[in-house]
C-alpha cells in the first residue's frame, strides 16, 4: 500500500478500521491502491512460506487480505485476474499515455512493466529510499535528485499529451 506513515506504525496501516476510513488525506493513497488491489490485481503480499525468512506475520495471508478487502470496502469483492489479464493483455501490455514507475525497492518492480513501449513509459527510479509509490506522495526538500528528475519526467508527459 502507498503510505507516508506520519506516525502510524507499519501495523497500524493494516487494521481493517485503517482501511475503511474514508476521510481524504492527501497523505493517503493506499485506500486507492487496496481497492485496485482488492478488485483487479491481486497480487496480495504474504507471509514467505519457511517461517524463519518470512518478513511478514503467517497471519497476512489470503484469508486476511479477503477479510480486509470487505471490511475496507463492505462487500465480497475478490480480484477477477484472469479477466483483468483478459482486459489489459496481461504481460503483453501496450497502452497509450501511461507512466508505470517501479522504486528500485519496490516489491511491486516484479509485477510491472519495466520496459517504455511507444508512448506507455516505465521507469525504475534508482535511489536510496524509493520504494512503491514514492513519486506520488508530497515531495519533500530531501528527496533524492532522481526522484526529483522522475517526477520532472512524469510532468513533463502529462503535460505533452495534454496540450
Amino acid at each position: 500500500m502507498c503510505i507516508r506513515d506520519r506516525g502510524k506504525t507499519q501495523l497500524e496501516t493494516y487494521t481493517y478500521k485503517y482501511v475503511a476510513n474514508t476521510t481524504f488525506d492527501p497523505e493517503r493513497s493506499d485506500r486507492q491502491w487496496l481497492y485496485q488491489t482488492c478488485t483487479q490485481v491481486g497480487w496480495f503480499q504474504t507471509a514467505y512460506r519457511d517461517p524463519k525468512m518470512a518478513t511478514r506475520s503467517h497471519r497476512v495471508d489470503l484469508t486476511y487480505y479477503k477479510g480486509l478487502c470487505q471490511a475496507a470496502f463492505g462487500a465480497n469483492i475478490w480480484p477477477d485476474i484472469e479477466n483483468t489479464n483478459n482486459q489489459f493483455g496481461a504481460t503483453l501490455l501496450r497502452a497509450t499515455n501511461l507512466i508505470m514507475t517501479n522504486g528500485i525497492e519496490d516489491p511491486w518492480q516484479w509485477a510491472s512493466e519495466k520496459q517504455s513501449h511507444g508512448s506507455m513509459i516505465a521507469m525504475v527510479i534508482r535511489c536510496e529510499g524509493c520504494a512503491h509509490c514514492i513519486d506520488i506522495v508530497n515531495p519533500k526538500p530531501d528527496d533524492s535528485i532522481r526522484l526529483v528528475f522522475a517526477r520532472l519526467r512524469i510532468v513533463h508527459n502529462f503535460m505533452r499529451w495534454f496540450k
